[in-house]
């Protein structure tokens, strides 16, 4: 239609029409590149809903100008852009209001519906987080701003065990920061030397440098945080070694789970090992998580549901534990009450969350799952 209206016939014709067309692949690359990769970056999508129709239109008004139409129709076409520009600035932000927070909770009433405190929206993915600091990445559920091991809102308990798996921590990979209240909790552990965070969106970061229970994590000298693909970083370091690498996993069952869930994945974790490494992961209740876990390496136990693997045998020490919990501090400030009779309860409490699964038990439970492969995705489409 834009070629019949707009192409005079004649002996350029060809030409005219391969205007148009080289035009029209352009605009659509360009509109990708700076509206995906620049603009949503810097923008919050409610700004790009208005600007992009506004900046069509004002398109729209730079070639009614070459156009040379008669005046009257020229115009009138004026008259209509202008008009139509107007009615989508007067739209206004009001009929986006609390946009993200009606697409969490679709079908829930206004009353239920809970308020977002922040909204971090990158190319990379949206995160939100509600007034009661939990988290939410790309729609789903992504942790939570904690790290008293006492409160149970993301189970950070499981960050602290890692002393009762490795006697000496030291050498930490963390895949996938999100609220980087892991991260704080194994960078502030007296075994370890240095952590090495892997993220792919960086507005994690924004939201961690507003918390001030993890604020300090972006400030430590231990600390070294990449902005990247885990699985990318893991293949162009091949010389890295650790004593412990952890991944609090996205749910099995997210679109590209598989990459960071696979047994190739696994065997190529493996291979940043050091001797008589752990790899520490959550396969968010799925069995074939589990079993492909089991597949790669020959000793293995779960706590709480975290599964723990490696090539050399594993034991949960609570002696150890226990022993590291009680002089535990974050930033200076001691995670237990520093009070006698207080620190042994709360110790206590702590201790009796723990709750063990050996390789037997993980092994008849993951009977006859399949396997998770590169090939076939796991579970992202069952």
């Amino acid at each position: 239609m834009v070629c019949h209206l707009s192409v005079a016939p004649g002996e350029r014709t060809g030409q005219h029409v391969s205007f148009l067309y080289g035009a029209n692949i352009a605009g659509a690359t360009m509109g990708t590149v700076v509206t995906g990769f620049v603009l949503m970056d810097r923008w919050p999508l409610v700004s790009l809903l208005l600007a992009v129709p506004l900046a069509g239109l004002a398109a729209a008004l730079v070639v009614l100008a070459a156009a040379r139409l008669p005046i009257r129709q020229s115009l009138a076409l004026a008259v209509l852009t202008l008009s139509a520009m107007a009615a989508i600035k007067g739209f206004g932000p009001g009929p986006l209001d609390r946009l993200y927070e009606r697409l969490q909770w679709q079908g829930a009433g206004v009353a239920e519906i809970a308020h977002f405190h922040d909204v971090v929206e990158t190319r990379s993915g949206i995160v939100t987080v509600t007034d009661d600091g939990r988290v939410f990445g790309g729609g789903a559920y992504d942790g939570a701003f904690n790290v008293d091991p006492l409160n149970q809102v993301n189970g950070i308990f499981r960050a602290y065990a890692l002393d009762a798996l490795h006697p000496a921590p030291r050498r930490i990979l963390e895949i996938g920061l999100s609220t980087g209240s892991w991260a704080q909790v194994m960078a502030n552990n007296a075994q370890a030397r240095h952590l090495t965070s892997i993220e792919i969106n960086p507005g994690y970061l924004r939201l961690i440098a507003r918390r001030p229970e993890v604020a300090s994590l972006l400030r430590n000298p231990k600390v070294t945080i990449h902005i990247d693909d885990g699985r990318r970083w893991l293949a162009r370091n091949p010389a890295k070694r650790f004593d412990v690498i952890v991944m609090n996993t996205i749910y099995h069952w997210r679109a590209g789970a598989t990459n960071m869930l696979s047994k190739e994945f696994l065997d190529l974790v493996r291979k940043h090992l050091a001797p008589g490494g752990v790899v520490y992961y959550n396969p968010t209740g799925s069995l074939e998580v589990v079993r492909t876990g089991l597949s790669v390496f020959p000793h293995a136990l779960s706590v709480n549901g975290f599964l723990a693997v490696s090539d050399s045998p594993l034991s949960f020490d609570r002696d150890r534990w226990c022993q590291r919990l009680s002089e535990y501090s974050i930033d200076g400030h001691p995670v237990l009450d520093p009070s006698d009779q207080a620190r042994q309860r709360e110790l206590d409490e702590i201790l009796s969350m723990a709750q063990i699964e050996t390789r037997e038990t993980l092994e008849e439970r993951s009977r006859g799952r399949r396997l998770i492969t590169d090939d076939n995705t796991g579970t992202e489409f069952r």
